[in-house]
Protein backbone atom coordinates (compact mmCIF):
# COMPACT_ATOMS: atom_id res chain seq x y z
CA UNK A 1 0.00 0.00 0.00
CA UNK A 2 1.34 3.25 -1.12
CA UNK A 3 0.02 7.22 -0.49
CA UNK A 4 -0.28 8.94 -3.40
CA UNK A 5 1.42 12.28 -3.76
CA UNK A 6 4.02 10.49 -1.02
CA UNK A 7 4.92 7.42 -1.93
CA UNK A 8 5.59 6.06 1.75
CA UNK A 9 4.94 2.43 1.43
CA UNK A 10 2.44 1.80 4.67
CA UNK A 11 2.05 -1.68 4.35
CA UNK A 12 3.48 -4.68 2.01
CA UNK A 13 2.88 -8.52 2.75
CA UNK A 14 4.20 -11.71 1.05
CA UNK A 15 3.16 -15.33 0.52
CA UNK A 16 4.57 -17.84 3.44
CA UNK A 17 7.18 -18.42 0.91
CA UNK A 18 10.44 -16.65 0.27
CA UNK A 19 9.66 -13.14 -0.45
CA UNK A 20 12.21 -13.16 -3.00
CA UNK A 21 10.48 -15.63 -5.19
CA UNK A 22 9.72 -15.05 -9.08
CA UNK A 23 7.79 -11.92 -10.11
CA UNK A 24 4.86 -12.56 -12.39
CA UNK A 25 3.34 -10.66 -15.46
CA UNK A 26 0.83 -8.21 -14.48
CA UNK A 27 -1.48 -8.59 -17.13
CA UNK A 28 -4.59 -6.43 -18.15
CA UNK A 29 -3.33 -4.03 -14.92
CA UNK A 30 -1.01 -2.84 -17.75
CA UNK A 31 -4.22 -1.36 -20.06
CA UNK A 32 -4.55 2.07 -18.11
CA UNK A 33 -0.87 2.73 -19.06
CA UNK A 34 -2.24 2.77 -23.03
CA UNK A 35 -5.76 4.28 -21.76
CA UNK A 36 -3.39 7.07 -19.97
CA UNK A 37 -1.21 7.38 -23.64
CA UNK A 38 -4.29 7.46 -26.13
CA UNK A 39 -5.62 10.01 -23.70
CA UNK A 40 -2.51 12.20 -23.60
CA UNK A 41 -2.07 12.15 -27.33
CA UNK A 42 -5.66 13.65 -27.80
CA UNK A 43 -8.23 10.67 -27.46
CA UNK A 44 -11.33 10.99 -25.53
CA UNK A 45 -13.57 8.56 -24.00
CA UNK A 46 -15.54 7.92 -27.18
CA UNK A 47 -12.57 7.29 -29.70
CA UNK A 48 -12.21 4.13 -31.04
CA UNK A 49 -12.16 1.41 -33.94
CA UNK A 50 -13.82 -1.49 -35.16
CA UNK A 51 -12.17 -4.55 -33.74
CA UNK A 52 -12.49 -8.38 -34.40
CA UNK A 53 -11.60 -10.93 -31.75
CA UNK A 54 -8.04 -11.16 -33.78
CA UNK A 55 -5.55 -9.04 -34.35
CA UNK A 56 -2.18 -9.18 -36.34
CA UNK A 57 0.16 -6.35 -37.13
CA UNK A 58 0.44 -5.55 -41.13
CA UNK A 59 4.45 -5.78 -41.37
CA UNK A 60 7.27 -5.32 -38.61
CA UNK A 61 6.93 -1.81 -38.75
CA UNK A 62 3.40 -1.35 -37.53
CA UNK A 63 5.05 -0.48 -34.18
CA UNK A 64 8.37 0.89 -33.47
CA UNK A 65 10.15 0.70 -30.38
CA UNK A 66 11.80 4.24 -28.73
CA UNK A 67 15.37 3.72 -31.69
CA UNK A 68 12.87 3.65 -34.31
CA UNK A 69 12.81 0.07 -35.04
CA UNK A 70 10.21 -2.32 -36.29
CA UNK A 71 8.96 -4.07 -33.30
CA UNK A 72 5.65 -5.90 -34.32
CA UNK A 73 5.44 -9.37 -35.01
CA UNK A 74 3.30 -10.34 -38.31
CA UNK A 75 3.15 -13.86 -37.56
CA UNK A 76 1.78 -13.56 -34.43
CA UNK A 77 -1.94 -13.50 -34.20
CA UNK A 78 -3.33 -12.01 -30.51
CA UNK A 79 -6.93 -13.10 -29.34
CA UNK A 80 -9.64 -11.63 -27.65
CA UNK A 81 -9.94 -13.76 -24.07
CA UNK A 82 -13.58 -13.58 -24.79
CA UNK A 83 -15.11 -13.51 -27.86
CA UNK A 84 -17.47 -10.60 -28.61
CA UNK A 85 -17.16 -10.69 -32.82
CA UNK A 86 -16.53 -7.66 -35.38
CA UNK A 87 -17.55 -4.47 -33.55
CA UNK A 88 -16.41 -0.69 -32.45
CA UNK A 89 -14.82 -0.45 -28.89
CA UNK A 90 -14.03 2.54 -27.41
CA UNK A 91 -11.12 3.90 -25.40
CA UNK A 92 -14.10 3.62 -22.20
CA UNK A 93 -15.26 0.23 -23.22
CA UNK A 94 -12.35 -1.60 -24.48
CA UNK A 95 -10.92 -0.97 -21.38
CA UNK A 96 -13.59 -2.04 -19.38
CA UNK A 97 -13.66 -4.87 -21.09
CA UNK A 98 -9.78 -5.37 -21.14
CA UNK A 99 -10.30 -6.50 -24.88
CA UNK A 100 -6.67 -7.58 -26.26
CA UNK A 101 -7.24 -6.52 -29.73
CA UNK A 102 -8.47 -3.20 -29.41
CA UNK A 103 -5.59 -2.43 -26.75
CA UNK A 104 -3.29 -3.54 -29.39
CA UNK A 105 -4.65 -0.73 -32.15
CA UNK A 106 -4.75 1.81 -29.33
CA UNK A 107 -0.98 1.39 -28.86
CA UNK A 108 -0.22 1.11 -32.68
CA UNK A 109 -1.92 4.62 -33.04
CA UNK A 110 -0.04 6.11 -30.40
CA UNK A 111 3.25 4.34 -30.16
CA UNK A 112 4.88 1.50 -28.68
CA UNK A 113 7.18 3.96 -27.60
CA UNK A 114 5.19 6.10 -26.02
CA UNK A 115 3.39 3.73 -24.71
CA UNK A 116 6.50 2.36 -22.61
CA UNK A 117 7.67 5.59 -21.56
CA UNK A 118 4.18 6.35 -20.08
CA UNK A 119 4.24 3.45 -18.06
CA UNK A 120 8.02 4.27 -17.03
CA UNK A 121 6.60 7.87 -15.84
CA UNK A 122 3.93 6.60 -14.04
CA UNK A 123 6.08 4.38 -12.06
CA UNK A 124 6.21 0.79 -13.29
CA UNK A 125 9.50 -0.88 -13.11
CA UNK A 126 10.31 -4.33 -14.17
CA UNK A 127 11.15 -7.08 -11.36
CA UNK A 128 14.83 -7.88 -12.54
CA UNK A 129 15.46 -3.85 -12.60
CA UNK A 130 16.00 -3.90 -16.53
CA UNK A 131 14.69 -1.13 -18.76
CA UNK A 132 11.25 -2.28 -19.57
CA UNK A 133 11.06 -4.24 -22.84
CA UNK A 134 9.78 -2.41 -25.36
CA UNK A 135 7.53 -5.52 -27.13
CA UNK A 136 4.72 -5.58 -29.42
CA UNK A 137 2.64 -6.94 -26.67
CA UNK A 138 3.58 -4.38 -24.11
CA UNK A 139 0.23 -3.57 -23.41
CA UNK A 140 -1.40 -6.74 -22.76
CA UNK A 141 1.10 -6.52 -19.67
CA UNK A 142 3.62 -9.38 -20.26
CA UNK A 143 5.87 -7.16 -17.77
CA UNK A 144 7.24 -9.16 -14.58
CA UNK A 145 6.75 -6.47 -12.20
CA UNK A 146 6.69 -6.65 -8.34
CA UNK A 147 3.59 -5.24 -6.60
CA UNK A 148 5.18 -2.06 -5.03
CA UNK A 149 5.93 -0.80 -8.78
CA UNK A 150 2.39 -1.62 -9.96
CA UNK A 151 0.78 -0.10 -6.87
CA UNK A 152 3.09 2.79 -7.12
CA UNK A 153 1.86 3.68 -10.58
CA UNK A 154 -1.17 3.58 -9.89
CA UNK A 155 -0.52 5.52 -7.16
CA UNK A 156 0.71 8.53 -9.24
CA UNK A 157 -2.53 8.41 -10.97
CA UNK A 158 -4.41 9.09 -7.69
CA UNK A 159 -1.92 12.12 -7.38
CA UNK A 160 -3.65 13.16 -10.45
CA UNK A 161 -0.29 13.04 -12.36
CA UNK A 162 2.33 13.16 -9.43
CA UNK A 163 5.11 10.74 -9.46
CA UNK A 164 6.71 9.94 -5.88
CA UNK A 165 9.32 7.64 -5.78
CA UNK A 166 8.31 4.99 -2.93
CA UNK A 167 10.14 4.93 0.16
CA UNK A 168 9.84 2.52 3.23
CA UNK A 169 11.92 5.20 5.83
CA UNK A 170 10.61 8.33 5.87
CA UNK A 171 12.56 9.51 8.91
CA UNK A 172 15.88 8.41 11.13
CA UNK A 173 16.33 9.25 14.70
CA UNK A 174 19.75 7.95 16.74
CA UNK A 175 20.34 7.88 19.80
CA UNK A 176 21.32 11.07 20.92
CA UNK A 177 17.96 12.30 19.37
CA UNK A 178 19.17 14.03 15.93
CA UNK A 179 16.93 12.80 13.20
CA UNK A 180 17.29 12.58 9.46
CA UNK A 181 14.04 13.08 6.90
CA UNK A 182 13.91 11.40 4.05
CA UNK A 183 11.13 14.02 2.07
CA UNK A 184 8.98 12.82 -0.71
CA UNK A 185 11.27 12.88 -3.97
CA UNK A 186 8.54 13.78 -6.38
CA UNK A 187 7.50 14.89 -9.80
CA UNK A 188 4.87 16.24 -12.22
CA UNK A 189 4.64 13.60 -14.84
CA UNK A 190 1.24 13.58 -16.51
CA UNK A 191 -1.13 16.35 -16.91
CA UNK A 192 -3.98 16.28 -13.86
CA UNK A 193 -6.73 16.66 -16.27
CA UNK A 194 -5.36 13.24 -18.03
CA UNK A 195 -4.89 11.47 -15.00
CA UNK A 196 -8.41 12.46 -13.92
CA UNK A 197 -9.41 10.85 -16.99
CA UNK A 198 -8.35 7.45 -16.81
CA UNK A 199 -9.29 7.30 -13.03
CA UNK A 200 -12.79 8.66 -14.09
CA UNK A 201 -12.47 5.39 -16.71
CA UNK A 202 -11.17 3.12 -13.86
CA UNK A 203 -13.61 4.11 -11.46
CA UNK A 204 -16.24 3.02 -13.93
CA UNK A 205 -14.52 -0.03 -14.12
CA UNK A 206 -14.52 -1.01 -10.39
CA UNK A 207 -18.14 0.37 -10.10
CA UNK A 208 -19.47 -2.17 -12.35
CA UNK A 209 -17.59 -5.42 -10.37
CA UNK A 210 -18.28 -7.12 -7.45
CA UNK A 211 -15.91 -5.18 -5.82
CA UNK A 212 -17.72 -1.93 -5.38
CA UNK A 213 -18.00 -0.80 -1.87
CA UNK A 214 -14.87 -0.39 0.43
CA UNK A 215 -16.22 2.83 1.49
CA UNK A 216 -14.61 5.16 -0.44
CA UNK A 217 -14.39 6.33 -3.98
CA UNK A 218 -12.28 4.25 -5.56
CA UNK A 219 -10.76 3.19 -8.73
CA UNK A 220 -8.99 -0.48 -9.89
CA UNK A 221 -8.19 -2.66 -12.98
CA UNK A 222 -8.05 -6.08 -12.66
CA UNK A 223 -5.09 -8.10 -14.09
CA UNK A 224 -4.79 -11.58 -16.18
CA UNK A 225 -1.70 -12.68 -17.47
CA UNK A 226 -1.21 -14.71 -20.67
CA UNK A 227 -2.64 -18.48 -20.33
CA UNK A 228 -3.46 -17.33 -16.58
CA UNK A 229 -0.17 -17.37 -15.24
CA UNK A 230 -0.84 -14.48 -12.80
CA UNK A 231 -3.39 -12.78 -11.51
CA UNK A 232 -3.83 -9.58 -10.05
CA UNK A 233 -5.89 -6.53 -8.86
CA UNK A 234 -4.69 -3.10 -8.72
CA UNK A 235 -6.55 -0.02 -7.79
CA UNK A 236 -6.46 3.15 -5.21
CA UNK A 237 -8.64 5.48 -3.87
CA UNK A 238 -7.50 9.39 -3.88
CA UNK A 239 -5.66 8.67 -0.43
CA UNK A 240 -4.38 4.81 -0.69
CA UNK A 241 -2.62 2.85 -3.46
CA UNK A 242 -2.10 -0.92 -3.69
CA UNK A 243 -1.64 -3.82 -6.19
CA UNK A 244 -2.21 -7.52 -5.34
CA UNK A 245 -0.08 -10.62 -6.95
CA UNK A 246 -0.55 -13.68 -7.28
CA UNK A 247 0.70 -16.53 -9.23
CA UNK A 248 2.68 -20.06 -8.33
CA UNK A 249 6.28 -19.39 -6.89
CA UNK A 250 7.19 -23.08 -8.57
CA UNK A 251 7.00 -21.24 -11.79
CA UNK A 252 3.88 -19.41 -13.54
CA UNK A 253 4.71 -21.39 -17.01
CA UNK A 254 4.90 -24.78 -15.81
CA UNK A 255 2.01 -24.25 -12.84
CA UNK A 256 -0.94 -21.63 -14.32
CA UNK A 257 -3.89 -20.47 -12.06
CA UNK A 258 -6.22 -23.51 -13.93
CA UNK A 259 -7.79 -25.88 -11.68
CA UNK A 260 -6.30 -24.78 -8.52
CA UNK A 261 -7.51 -25.28 -4.72
CA UNK A 262 -6.26 -22.62 -2.48
CA UNK A 263 -7.87 -22.07 1.54
CA UNK A 264 -10.03 -25.35 0.43
CA UNK A 265 -11.64 -23.88 -2.42
CA UNK A 266 -11.49 -25.16 -5.55
CA UNK A 267 -11.14 -22.55 -8.93
CA UNK A 268 -11.24 -23.43 -12.22
CA UNK A 269 -9.31 -20.37 -13.53
CA UNK A 270 -8.51 -17.28 -10.86
CA UNK A 271 -9.04 -14.24 -12.30
CA UNK A 272 -8.37 -10.58 -10.89
CA UNK A 273 -12.09 -10.06 -9.48
CA UNK A 274 -11.67 -13.23 -7.74
CA UNK A 275 -8.99 -14.25 -5.20
CA UNK A 276 -6.50 -10.83 -5.61
CA UNK A 277 -9.85 -9.05 -5.87
CA UNK A 278 -10.92 -10.12 -2.82
CA UNK A 279 -7.52 -9.53 -0.88
CA UNK A 280 -7.46 -5.93 -2.28
CA UNK A 281 -11.28 -5.25 -1.26
CA UNK A 282 -10.70 -6.46 2.28
CA UNK A 283 -7.30 -4.57 2.92
CA UNK A 284 -8.72 -1.62 1.25
CA UNK A 285 -11.65 -1.47 3.55
CA UNK A 286 -9.90 -2.16 6.57
CA UNK A 287 -7.31 0.52 5.81
CA UNK A 288 -9.86 3.07 4.84
CA UNK A 289 -12.09 2.78 8.03
CA UNK A 290 -12.15 5.94 10.39
CA UNK A 291 -9.73 7.83 7.97
CA UNK A 292 -11.03 11.07 6.90
CA UNK A 293 -13.16 10.94 2.94
CA UNK A 294 -11.72 12.93 0.08
CA UNK A 295 -12.58 12.26 -3.16
CA UNK A 296 -11.51 11.83 -6.78
CA UNK A 297 -11.06 15.38 -9.30
CA UNK A 298 -14.12 14.94 -12.05
CA UNK A 299 -12.63 14.26 -15.44
CA UNK A 300 -12.93 17.43 -17.77
CA UNK A 301 -15.42 18.14 -20.33
CA UNK A 302 -13.05 17.60 -22.70
CA UNK A 303 -12.44 13.77 -22.10
CA UNK A 304 -15.84 12.66 -22.28
CA UNK A 305 -16.51 13.78 -25.95
CA UNK A 306 -16.10 15.59 -28.84
CA UNK A 307 -19.51 16.76 -29.87
CA UNK A 308 -19.48 17.25 -33.96
CA UNK A 309 -21.21 20.68 -35.27
CA UNK A 310 -24.45 20.83 -35.85
CA UNK A 311 -25.47 21.82 -39.52
CA UNK A 312 -29.14 23.19 -40.35
CA UNK A 313 -29.52 21.02 -43.64
CA UNK A 314 -30.60 18.34 -40.91
CA UNK A 315 -33.59 20.44 -40.15
CA UNK A 316 -35.75 18.53 -43.02
CA UNK A 317 -34.33 15.31 -42.29
CA UNK A 318 -35.09 15.26 -38.40
CA UNK A 319 -38.34 16.10 -39.27
CA UNK A 320 -38.75 13.36 -42.48
CA UNK A 321 -37.65 10.99 -40.11
CA UNK A 322 -40.19 11.06 -37.33
CA UNK A 323 -43.05 12.00 -39.67
CA UNK A 324 -41.83 8.77 -41.78
CA UNK A 325 -42.24 6.03 -39.14
CA UNK A 326 -38.96 4.56 -39.03
CA UNK A 327 -38.41 6.35 -36.34
CA UNK A 328 -40.83 4.50 -33.95
CA UNK A 329 -41.30 7.04 -31.28
CA UNK A 330 -37.93 7.62 -30.77
CA UNK A 331 -37.11 10.86 -28.39
CA UNK A 332 -34.49 12.23 -30.67
CA UNK A 333 -32.00 14.02 -29.03
CA UNK A 334 -29.51 16.11 -31.43
CA UNK A 335 -28.68 15.76 -35.36
CA UNK A 336 -25.20 15.22 -36.43
CA UNK A 337 -23.87 15.76 -40.35
CA UNK A 338 -21.82 13.85 -41.31
CA UNK A 339 -19.53 16.13 -43.97
CA UNK A 340 -16.27 15.79 -46.03
CA UNK A 341 -14.46 17.64 -43.49
CA UNK A 342 -14.50 14.32 -40.96
CA UNK A 343 -13.25 11.84 -43.62
CA UNK A 344 -10.22 10.74 -43.06
CA UNK A 345 -10.11 11.32 -38.54
CA UNK A 346 -11.89 10.02 -36.11
CA UNK A 347 -15.23 11.22 -34.16
CA UNK A 348 -16.06 9.90 -30.64
CA UNK A 349 -19.50 10.62 -30.21
CA UNK A 350 -20.72 7.77 -32.12
CA UNK A 351 -19.99 4.33 -34.58
CA UNK A 352 -21.26 6.95 -36.91
CA UNK A 353 -17.83 7.33 -38.68
CA UNK A 354 -16.88 3.64 -38.91
CA UNK A 355 -20.22 3.52 -40.25
CA UNK A 356 -19.20 5.89 -43.10
CA UNK A 357 -15.94 3.94 -43.71
CA UNK A 358 -17.74 1.45 -45.45
CA UNK A 359 -17.76 2.40 -49.44
CA UNK A 360 -20.47 0.54 -49.95
CA UNK A 361 -22.94 1.96 -47.78
CA UNK A 362 -22.14 5.28 -50.14
CA UNK A 363 -22.58 7.94 -47.59
CA UNK A 364 -22.88 11.65 -48.91
CA UNK A 365 -21.99 15.14 -48.00
CA UNK A 366 -25.73 15.71 -46.36
CA UNK A 367 -26.22 12.53 -44.97
CA UNK A 368 -26.74 12.20 -41.01
CA UNK A 369 -27.75 10.44 -37.98
CA UNK A 370 -30.55 10.60 -35.45
CA UNK A 371 -29.46 9.86 -31.94
CA UNK A 372 -32.12 8.63 -29.74
CA UNK A 373 -30.57 8.28 -25.59
CA UNK A 374 -32.75 6.20 -24.97
CA UNK A 375 -31.93 2.81 -26.53
CA UNK A 376 -28.54 0.45 -25.52
CA UNK A 377 -26.35 -1.34 -27.58
CA UNK A 378 -23.04 -2.13 -29.55
CA UNK A 379 -23.45 -3.88 -32.99
CA UNK A 380 -23.17 -2.39 -36.17
CA UNK A 381 -25.04 -3.19 -39.49
CA UNK A 382 -25.90 -2.85 -42.99
CA UNK A 383 -29.75 -1.69 -42.23
CA UNK A 384 -29.03 1.09 -41.52
CA UNK A 385 -29.15 1.07 -37.65
CA UNK A 386 -25.54 1.51 -35.87
CA UNK A 387 -25.68 1.35 -32.00
CA UNK A 388 -23.44 3.49 -29.98
CA UNK A 389 -21.11 1.58 -27.59
CA UNK A 390 -20.48 4.84 -25.68
CA UNK A 391 -23.79 4.44 -24.49
CA UNK A 392 -25.35 7.39 -26.19
CA UNK A 393 -27.79 5.38 -27.83
CA UNK A 394 -29.62 4.30 -31.26
CA UNK A 395 -28.03 5.68 -34.40
CA UNK A 396 -30.81 5.75 -37.42
CA UNK A 397 -29.30 6.80 -40.62
CA UNK A 398 -31.13 9.57 -42.67
CA UNK A 399 -30.70 10.79 -46.10
CA UNK A 400 -32.26 14.34 -47.81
Amino acid sequence: MIVPGEGAIRAMAVSHDAGDGPAFQQGTTSMPYTLAAALAAGMRYGDGFAVSDEYQAQGYATVKNCAGQGAAEPTVVIHNREKGGKRFVTLRSGTRGAVNTFNMRVQEKVGLCETVRMAEGLGLRSADGKPLRETETFTLGLTEADPVSVANSYATLAARGRFCEPVVITEIRDGSGTTRSFPPQCRQVLDPAVADAVTGVLSDVLAKSRLKGIGREAAGMPGEGDEHRSAWYAGYTPDLAAAVSLGDPRGAYRYPLVDVTMAGRHYRQVGGTSVPGLIWKQAMTEAARGTRETRFARPGHAALRRLPRRLPELTAARAALRNSGKAGGLRVAQALAVTDEWRGSQFSTSLAFHYLQQPAHGMGERDGFLFDPAERGGACGRDGVVRDALGFGEVREVRR
